[in-house]
């Protein structure tokens, strides 16, 4: 097949006169045989279309054959070789009939279908365009003026549901066309169905991978999302993190303002000097409101109780410069008794180190002093030398 790494549906007008070469070789396909030889070369779909190439044209088969597919590639071949033998394939044709039934005063509508040639969809069905249940009821010879058979008629009670939770595969499906999220009277709806939705074919996974990333590059991250059998769950965090960011990085109107941007420099309707001091101006303006906000602590269930306040929980914290993990209390009025905040090593397990003079109970704190690391006692000023990480509360 052609360049995987392509979101478009369109291919060169010029590609039209291989199709005879690659429907014969897909004709050699026992699986794929009937569909291809149901096709005919000299129909042009409306995918042949130069104006609406992109970067890359849309991905189909070369005509080399396929081998040694393991059961995964095979079925992603046959799409894409299906999708291909649809733009050669007859146009689906049925007969539809409307009827008005008048009911007392009220008037009910309804519709059936009688499918005359399946066409391509005898090839490929997609889901999104099959008539529902009612269009595709075959109907009774009707007439004007017909009085239909009164039957017992019922009002069952039933309540609305709430939509279901994305999966991996439906949220990338609604990444694709997230302008079918966006209100009818959005000008960005329009803008987003033609730079086809937030992100890339090749980028939509790697960004939800990372919202349920709970570790990058070894450092620990709180996720926003985590998975719950097949569903896509948000997680404390991950909504605590959407209500204190500005409003324009939770909606997709922010990807359709600058990816129409993008296609306007291509087309050398904006300069790209112009277009830098708006992200530079935009950038700014959410600086500015993270600035105003304070983020919430995100605390786990399993996070240990503060052994000073009792009242917050330790927070397992990263820092770059020390390249080390440590803990702080999530309660920022928490301090020792110096007056300053305490922080805590962690073991070689990750777990906060803990430890207590013996003489007052007091938390210990660990320092750095000219012959290195020791222990100090922050209430009564004892000290304590530093074996592997932990005071040695014996005196040496």
């Amino acid at each position: 097949m052609t360049y995987p790494r392509s979101d478009c549906n369109y291919i060169p007008v010029s590609q039209h006169e291989d199709g005879a070469k690659i429907i014969a070789a897909l004709q050699k396909l026992s699986h794929l045989s009937k569909a291809a030889n149901a096709v005919e070369p000299r129909i042009r779909s409306k995918a042949f279309n130069d104006a609406k190439i992109t970067a890359h044209h849309a991905i189909i088969p070369t005509g080399v054959p396929a081998e040694n597919l393991d059961e995964k590639e095979q079925q992603i071949y046959d799409l894409i070789a299906q999708r291909y033998l649809v733009q050669f394939a007859t146009p689906f044709v049925y007969e539809q009939t409307n009827f008005t039934l008048k009911a007392g005063d009220e008037k009910l509508t309804g519709s059936g279908r009688k499918i005359i040639d399946e066409g391509f969809r005898a090839i490929e069905k997609d889901e999104e365009e099959k008539p529902d249940a009612e269009s595709n009821m075959s109907l009774p010879a009707l007439s004007e003026g017909d009085k239909p058979e009164r039957r017992e008629l019922s009002i069952p009670e039933k309540k609305t549901t709430p939509p279901k939770r994305f999966t991996e595969g439906t949220l990338i499906a609604a990444m694709t066309n997230i302008w079918r999220f966006v209100a009818a009277d959005n000008p960005n709806r329009e803008k987003l169905k033609e730079t086809k939705g937030i992100g890339t074919p090749a980028t939509r996974d790697t960004i939800i991978a990372e919202l349920l990333a709970t570790e990058i590059k070894g450092k620990p991250m709180i996720p926003c999302l985590e998975k719950k059998k097949k569903e896509l769950v948000p997680t404390e965090f991950g909504i605590k993190l959407i209500e204190n960011v500005d409003q324009t990085l939770t909606v997709p109107d922010t990807t359709a303002e600058m990816e129409y941007a993008l296609t306007e420099i291509a087309q050398k309707k904006k300069t790209l000097g112009a277009y830098i001091d708006e992200v530079i101006d935009v950038v700014n303006a959410n600086i500015k409101f993270a600035e105003s906000r304070k983020f919430p602590l995100y605390v786990t269930e399993d996070a240990p109780l503060c052994p000073i306040c009792k009242k917050g929980a330790l927070l397992k914290k990263y820092s770059p410069k020390l390249e080390k993990h440590f803990y702080i209390c999530s309660d920022e009025a928490c301090i020792a008794a110096d007056g300053r905040k305490m922080f805590y090593e962690a073991d070689q397990k990750g777990n906060p180190i803990i430890e207590r003079c013996p003489e007052c109970e007091t938390v210990l704190r660990r320092l750095n002093g000219k012959n290195g690391a020791f222990w100090l006692c922050v209430k009564c000023s004892k000290t304590y030398n530093d074996k592997d990480g932990r005071p040695a509360l014996k005196r040496d």
